[in-house]
């Protein structure tokens, strides 16, 4: 793993003068920035002394920059349950005219589909487990 400094070092909104290192003062939290995304902050505990990050440090930021780009993004149950409730309304909403048509093939299968669709929310099942609908309905 190749990683260069990008020589962006920026403390409290200045940048880093390699000709002058005092230019840091104590307690002064300087950010090295890598041309991969990593970012390590460091304190200044002496003037004019600035502790680089170690090799391991640098691997390690890198690391968590590369298990960002790799991560999937995961929904909250929050999210999960209001897309069921949408794929849910739509069901509902292309069965309506089923639904108002006596003469409709299949039609008590529908009717209970329906029925299950407004009942799923309440259910165990919810939102992992979707009712199926009838055959034929699509």
């Amino acid at each position: 793993m190749v990683i260069r400094n990008i020589e962006n070092l920026t403390a409290i909104g200045r940048t880093y003068d390699k000709e002058n290192p005092i230019f840091f003062m104590v307690d002064d939290v300087i950010k090295f920035t890598y041309n991969n995304g990593a970012e390590i902050e460091k304190t200044i505990i002496e003037q004019g002394v600035v502790d680089y990050p170690t090799e391991k440090e640098i691997k390690e930021a890198s690391l968590i920059i590369e298990a960002k780009k790799w991560s999937p993004s995961v929904k909250t149950t929050e999210e999960l349950k209001e897309e069921a409730r949408e794929w849910r309304d739509y069901e509902l909403s292309y069965t309506d005219n089923v639904a108002q048509t006596p003469d409709y093939p299949n039609r008590n299968a529908i009717l209970a589909y329906r029925q299950e669709l407004r009942d799923w929310p309440s259910t165990f099942d919810f939102p992992n487990i979707k009712p199926v609908a009838p055959v034929g309905l699509k």
